[in-house]
Parts: C-alpha cells; sequence; structure tokens
C-alpha cells in the first residue's frame, strides 16, 4: 500500500470535505429558521446515538483486518499473533468479511426498528412549531438513510484495516457532492428540513455503492475465492470479546459530546440547541483534520506492533501527536479570525459567545488529545480504558443534569461538568499510560 498516496488523499479527501461543508453549512443557516435548524442537530444527534449500535464491531474489525492483511495467521481475544508468513492472510480476511456481513445486517434491522418507533415518539414529541407532516416525511428518509449506513458499515471498517484510505475517500468525497448539489436544489425549492434530509440519504446510498465496488474490485486484484465461505462462529467469538468493551466507549463518548446536544433540547431550547450543535461541528471539523496524520498512519501502527518494530512505532506516534497540536490550534485560530465573522455575517447571532465557545474549545482539543492515545493502545488489542470511560461518561451526564435542574448555568453548565470529570482521570491518564510503557517523555517526544 502506498501510504504518500494514502496520506495525500486523507488530506485531499477531508479538505475537499471541509469545503463542501463549508459551502453547505451558510445555504442550511440561509434557507432553514432556527427551529428547523436545531431539529436537523437533534436528528444528527439521534442519528450519532444509533449508529453505537454499531457497538465497537467496526474498530475491532478494522483492527483484525489490519492483522490479517499483516499476515497474521490467527486471530486473538486478547494480545496479538505475530506474523509468520509474507503478505496477507486471504482465507482469514475472507472469514471476516463473511462474518462482518451477517453481523451489519441484523444490526442495521435492529436500528431500523427502533429509530421507527421510540424515535418517531421523541422527534414528535420535541416538535412545538414545525408541520408534523414534514417532520415525519423528513425522519423517516433519515430513518432509511441509518439503516443503509449501517447494513454497509463494514465496508468502511474493512478498507481503514488494509490502509486503503484512497477509497474511502474517493467515496467520501462523491457522497459529499451529492449531498450539497441536491440539499442546496431542495433548499432552494423550499423543501426545507425534508431537504437536508433527503440529501443525506442519497449521499448515504452514493458512498455504500461507491466502496461496495471497490471492495470486488479489491477481491478480484487479490484472487479471493468465488465459493463464499460459511460463517465462523469462533471468529464472530473472537471479535466480539473486545467489541463491547468497544461498544462501551462509543456510548461514553457519545454521552461526553454528542448528548449535551440532547440535554439542551430537553432542558433549553432549539435555538440556544441550534448555537451549542453548529459550535461542536465546527470543532469536531477541527478535531477530525487535525488527527488526519495520525488517523491514516493507525494502520502502520498496527503493523508495527505485529512486526514489533518498537523504534519505528515510538517515533511514528511522537511525530503524528505533534502534527495534532500544532493543527488544532492554528486552525481554532483561523475559527475565530476568519470562520466566526463569515458566520456571523450570514446568520447573526447564532454562534456562542466566544468565551464559550472557546472553552468547549479546550474541551474538545482534551478529548480529542485522549482518543489519539486510546486509539493508539487499542493496536495492542487491549483496552484498559473501557470501564474509566464509562464511569466518567455517566457521572458528567449526572452532574450536568442536576447543575440544569438547580442552576442557571445553561450550556456553561453542561460543558462545565463534562469537562471537570474528563480531566480529574482520562485527559491525563491515557497519555501517561503510552509513555510509560513505550519508555517516552515529553522530551523525546519534541525532539
Amino acid at each position: 500500500m502506498n501510504w504518500n498516496k494514502n496520506l495525500l488523499w486523507n488530506y485531499i479527501g477531508y479538505g475537499i470535505s471541509l469545503a463542501i461543508n463549508i459551502l453547505l453549512l451558510p445555504v442550511v443557516l440561509k434557507f432553514l429558521n432556527n427551529e428547523e435548524l436545531g431539529l436537523w442537530y437533534v436528528f444528527m444527534s439521534v442519528g450519532t446515538f444509533v449508529a453505537m449500535v454499531d457497538f465497537g464491531f467496526s474498530p475491532q474489525i478494522a483492527r483484525f483486518v489490519t492483522y490479517a492483511y499483516a499476515g497474521a495467521d490467527s486471530l486473538k481475544k486478547k494480545g496479538i499473533v505475530s506474523a509468520t508468513q509474507i503478505g496477507m492472510n486471504i482465507e482469514l480476511l475472507q472469514k471476516l468479511l463473511v462474518v462482518s456481513r451477517r453481523l451489519y445486517f441484523f444490526l442495521s434491522l435492529f436500528v431500523f426498528i427502533l429509530l421507527i418507533t421510540i424515535g418517531t415518539y421523541y422527534v414528535c414529541s420535541i416538535n412545538k412549531m414545525l408541520s408534523l407532516w414534514q417532520v415525519l416525511c423528513s425522519w423517516i428518509f433519515f430513518c432509511i438513510a441509518s439503516f443503509v449506513n449501517i447494513l454497509y458499515g463494514y465496508y468502511n471498517a474493512f478498507f481503514r484495516g488494509i490502509g486503503d484510505f484512497v477509497s474511502i475517500n474517493k467515496a467520501i468525497l462523491l457522497s459529499k457532492c451529492v449531498q450539497i448539489f441536491c440539499s442546496f436544489i431542495g433548499l432552494y425549492l423550499g423543501y426545507g428540513l425534508f431537504a437536508v434530509a433527503f440529501s443525506f440519504f442519497l449521499s448515504g446510498i452514493f458512498l455504500r455503492i461507491y466502496l461496495g465496488i471497490a471492495l470486488r474490485r479489491f477481491g478480484k486484484e487479490n484472487s479471493f475465492p468465488e465459493k463464499k465461505d460459511s460463517f465462523d462462529v469462533g471468529v464472530l467469538s473472537i471479535i466480539w470479546h473486545n467489541s463491547w468493551r468497544e461498544g462501551v466507549v462509543m456510548i461514553s463518548r457519545y454521552l461526553i459530546i454528542q448528548s449535551n446536544t440532547i440535554l439542551c433540547s430537553l432542558y433549553i431550547n432549539l435555538i440556544e440547541t441550534a448555537s451549542y450543535a453548529l459550535a461542536v461541528q465546527i470543532l469536531t471539523i477541527i478535531s477530525s483534520v487535525s488527527l488526519i496524520y495520525f488517523t491514516t498512519n493507525l494502520p502502520k501502527l498496527g503493523t508495527a506492533r505485529v512486526t514489533d518494530n518498537v523504534e519505528y512505532k515510538n517515533k511514528l506516534l511522537s511525530k503524528t501527536w505533534f502534527i495534532y497540536i500544532v493543527s488544532y490550534i492554528l486552525m481554532l485560530l483561523l475559527l475565530f479570525v476568519v470562520g466566526i465573522p463569515i458566520i456571523e455575517y450570514i446568520k447573526p447571532n447564532v454562534m456562542l459567545e466566544n468565551s464559550l465557545l472557546l472553552f468547549v474549545a479546550l474541551y474538545m482539543f482534551l478529548e480529542a488529545n485522549q482518543s489519539l492515545f486510546v486509539s493508539y493502545i487499542s493496536t495492542s488489542n487491549k483496552l484498559p480504558y473501557v470501564f474509566p470511560y464509562l464511569i466518567s461518561a455517566a457521572s458528567g451526564v449526572v452532574i450536568a443534569i442536576i447543575l440544569l435542574e438547580y442552576t442557571d448555568l445553561g450550556i456553561w453548565g453542561i460543558v462545565f461538568a463534562h469537562f471537570v470529570v474528563q480531566l480529574c482521570y482520562n485527559n491525563w491518564k491515557w497519555p501517561y499510560y503510552v509513555f510509560k510503557e513505550s519508555k517516552m517523555n515529553m522530551v523525546s517526544i519534541f525532539k
């Protein structure tokens, strides 16, 4: 795999995706009223929550695909089997694909039933001013889109596992272009919330079609057997061993970041919810772009684990962490100098006040930073951070609810609750864990 090409395409993919999001954002802000905007962000938060029905299968499958692609003979529930053959283990990759395909079918079916029942009740209950027919039509297409996205979610896990970020980012580019084109046309014609929901549906369809074609091409190029393997319960058992732990971490991350939008909609109002969710959306983009170099090199870090190349692994980790820090700070400055004035020009008073925005930015910087180190730890197929994540996330939500019930802190209270809880343990524990395990220190990191 050409890693320079992968890195280039990762930056191109994220760059163009970011540019399209920047183009889409003012269109959405202009054509959706505050209630529609707030409800759309609620849609996205609910969608993020439901996507957690994946329950850690995606990162675990991607990790095992990396091992098989590096030549591992078999899989273990805990730890790594060293590679003893040159080149990929095609038989093991095929087994992983068969298990993934069956697994994600049942997951997607469960998601659709959950959304169309409980999800519909929740969305209708918080809608106060919009047409019920408009909300229901928009929600139904959002449910179908979520079903399709999870049904073929293993595509993304497979390509991340083999380090093929070229195919992933080409697919993302195609889907984003479809989304912005259809959103613009639909919003211009006056379809409001329905337009953005239907565009989201179409973007997911195009993304999965492209990755499906790429997966079939990969199979032909690498002589995958025509006969499909039977479902291997043993492989599923090995995947499940750490997947449920990854799932706990996913739920915890949702509670830490995305649940705040739900709390805003329940305790404050849709207008302030829109302001908070917009800030989180922008800062999430900044975090994601800052982590591109690390994300692209994560399969290489996993391969270094399998081949036991300690010196290379430590050097690469140091470099990726340094690039993350510098990138986040530079893009945050760009947001305050250029981004906020543009957004305020398009839709005045939609952004959070600068002091609160800066506080949220610091909180999300620390969260993304610990996620970097946690992702690195996971390449060892050991997950010591599971229960600390869950306890911290649950504690943050409980404290946030208490502050919302008994104080007038509003959004400040929600963010402050999670900030303090995470700072007490997770923010410092996992970077320290990696430094200690790798026998590195701050001086060696920045050499």
